[in-house]
C-alpha cells in the first residue's frame, strides 16, 4: 500500500510538471507557447538567445538537426541537446537520472550530450570571455572611478571554490580547508560583472596566491594592464598592475581606511558576479562529477553563458532551490549517479 501511494504521488507530480516533455519532442522542434519569463526561469536563457545558440550549435556541427531514419538508436536532436543541458546546469537539485527521465534520454546519450554541449561552449569561450577593447576599457574606468574615486581601474579579481565529488585522481589535493573537495574558479570581471578572464581547475588546497600565479593570464597581466589596474583582495600580491587594500590592522590611518573601503566597494562586483553565476546555474553549488576535466568544461560553459545573459530579466534569488543544502549534505545522493561523469578525454585543466 505504501509503495502504491508513492507511485501515485510520483505520477501526480509528473502530471503537474510543465517540465521539458513539450520542449523536446522528436518531431520538428517547436517550443511551447510559454511566456518569455517562464522560459527564462526554466532554462536560464531567454528565447532569443536560445535560438541563436541553437543555430550556432547546429551550424558548427555539434548536434544533429534531423532524427535518424530506420532502426537503431535515436539521434538526440540539436534542440534537445541544448534544452536538456540548460535544464541540467540550471536545476542543480535534479539528479542525472531525473534529467534523463525528464527529457527521455538514456544515460549514455545524455553523457554525450553534456560532452558535446561543453565542447561547444568551450569553442566559443574565446569570443565571449575576452579582455576589453579600448571603448570597453574606457567605460569600465569611468564606472569604477564613479564607484571608488580611483582612476584607471578596468576590472577586479577574486577566486571562488566550487564543491565537487571526490575526484578519481589526486583527490587529496582537492580537499579544501572546509573539509570538502573543490576546484577553484578565478575570474576577472568588469564593472558590469562580465568575465574578462576565467581560470578553472586548480585544486581546493591551493592558496589564492598559488591560483593567481599559476593561472594562464598571470604572465600576460603586465602587458594587458599597461597604464591600468585590476583590484584584488588582501590575498593578492600588490604589483604595478594589481592594487590591493592595506593590511587590516589597528594602525591604519583614516586615509588608509577610506582607501580600503573604496577598494572593497569595487571588489563587491566580482563577488556579486560569482553569486549570480551560482544562482542562475545551480549545478555549481555541487557538481556531481569525478573527472576534473569534465568539471572544468562544465564550469567554463556556465561562465560563457553568464556573459551572454548579462542584462536579461532573470530574477535572481527567487528560486526554490535556494533552500537546498550544499556540499556534504547533498553528497548522499551520489552513489546512484556516478555514471553521469561524461567520460571526457579532453586535456587536463589542472596545472602540473
Amino acid at each position: 500500500m505504501e509503495l502504491l501511494l508513492k507511485l501515485l504521488e510520483n505520477e501526480s507530480r509528473r502530471a503537474e510538471d510543465t517540465s521539458a516533455d513539450d520542449y523536446c519532442c522528436e518531431s520538428p522542434p517547436i517550443l511551447p507557447n510559454y511566456s518569455d519569463q517562464e522560459f527564462l526561469k526554466n532554462f536560464r536563457v531567454n528565447k532569443q538567445l536560445f535560438y541563436w545558440l541553437l543555430d550556432k550549435f547546429s551550424r558548427d556541427g555539434f548536434g544533429s538537426k534531423q532524427p535518424q531514419q530506420g532502426g537503431g538508436r535515436k539521434i538526440v536532436l540539436a534542440q534537445k541537446h541544448l534544452l536538456s543541458f540548460l535544464w541540467y546546469i540550471g536545476h542543480g537539485s535534479n539528479t542525472f537520472r531525473e534529467v534523463c527521465d525528464k527529457f527521455h534520454i538514456s544515460k549514455d546519450s545524455f553523457s554525450k550530450v553534456i560532452e558535446r554541449c561543453t565542447s561547444f561552449f568551450r569553442s566559443i569561450s574565446v569570443e565571449f570571455i575576452s579582455w576589453p577593447n579600448e571603448l570597453e576599457a574606457a567605460a569600465s574606468k569611468q564606472s569604477f572611478y564613479a564607484k571608488s574615486n580611483i582612476p584607471n581601474i578596468i576590472g577586479c579579481i577574486d577566486v571562488t571554490h566550487i564543491t565537487i565529488s571526490k575526484p578519481l585522481e589526486q583527490s587529496d589535493s582537492f580537499y579544501n580547508q572546509h573539509r570538502l573537495h573543490s576546484v577553484q574558479l578565478q575570474a576577472i570581471c568588469d564593472h558590469n560583472g562580465r568575465f574578462l578572464d576565467v581560470s578553472v581547475g586548480f585544486p581546493g588546497s591551493f592558496s589564492c596566491a598559488e591560483v593567481y600565479r599559476n593561472s594562464l593570464i598571470y604572465d600576460s597581466l603586465p602587458q594587458l594592464c599597461h597604464g591600468v589596474y585590476i583590484v584584488g583582495g588582501n590575498d593578492y600580491p600588490l604589483s604595478s598592475w594589481c592594487i590591493t587594500p592595506y593590511e587590516n590592522n589597528t594602525r591604519l590611518s583614516e586615509v588608509e581606511k577610506n582607501y580600503n573601503d573604496r577598494l572593497k566597494a569595487v571588489l563587491t562586483l566580482v563577488e556579486d558576479a560569482f553569486q549570480k553565476l551560482r544562482q542562475r546555474f545551480t549545478i555549481l553549488r555541487y557538481i556531481r562529477l569525478q573527472k576534473v576535466a569534465s568539471v572544468c568544461d562544465l564550469v567554463l560553459a556556465c561562465c560563457v553563458l553568464h556573459n551572454l545573459t548579462i542584462g536579461d530579466k532573470f530574477v535572481f534569488g527567487d528560486d526554490e532551490e535556494m533552500e537546498l543544502q550544499d556540499g556534504e549534505n547533498r553528497a548522499e545522493i551520489l552513489e546512484d549517479d556516478l555514471e553521469e561523469d561524461c567520460r571526457h578525454s579532453h586535456r587536463p585543466h589542472v596545472p602540473t
